[in-house]
């Protein structure tokens, strides 16, 4: 917990000092790119760099960039810092007091340990939604977690640190959750009528 602790120091100062890069020409587009509604800006880092993200390298032994590992498109973000501090990268993404939003990507390490990864959300308090040390998952793994805005703004944080080796994050998708379409509720709503008559029938 002191490792998670370290590496979410300075949150509030990077929040305050978060700004957005320049558009690039994207290479192959990435599966997130296709994504409606999503709120993420470089999700495939298809840029071939960080454009979109504010970097918070690890006080010692950082390491980590784009690389040609992906999931889709041609680039992936991978974590390889060397002395068990993670590194972070952030986006602050258009947040609504109240709606909840879906946050997923693709994750796969190479299975060597000591590694640690994780993602949160900060919006003035700092919210772990997921990861942990020791990740040992080889191929690609597709994690989803919820978030509901308590703050007018929110800050996605993804970090981690891999010693001997790397891992790697691809196709980022922050999107609000869907509410059900009108169709599904009324014919939610048909079905439990449909219930009562067949009790009503049942009784009679």
């Amino acid at each position: 917990m002191s490792i998670l602790k370290t590496a979410f120091s300075g949150l509030v100062l990077m929040a305050a000092l978060i700004v957005f890069g320049g558009n690039k020409a994207l290479a192959t587009p990435s599966y997130c790119d296709t994504v409606a509604g999503n709120l993420i800006q470089n999700c495939g880092f298809e840029t071939g760099d960080l454009t979109g993200w504010t970097t918070m390298p690890a006080a010692s032994g950082s390491l980590f960039g784009v690389s040609g590992n992906p999931n889709t498109g041609s680039n992936a973000l991978f974590f390889g810092a060397v002395d068990s501090l993670a590194d972070q990268v952030l986006q602050p993404f258009a947040v609504t007091p109240g709606h909840t939003y879906m946050i997923s990507f693709a994750f796969m390490t190479d299975s060597a340990t000591p590694n640690l990864a994780f993602v949160g959300v900060f919006d003035g308090t700092f919210h772990l939604l997921g990861g942990g040390p020791d990740l040992n998952i080889q191929g690609w793994v597709f994690p989803e977690y919820f978030y509901t805005a308590t703050n007018s703004f929110a800050v996605l944080v993804l970090g981690g640190f891999d010693v001997p080796g790397f891992e790697w994050i691809d196709d980022v998708v922050v999107k609000e959750a869907s509410a059900p379409e009108p169709l599904t509720l009324s014919l939610f709503a048909a079905g439990i009528a449909g219930i009562g008559a067949l009790r009503r029938r049942k009784s009679a």
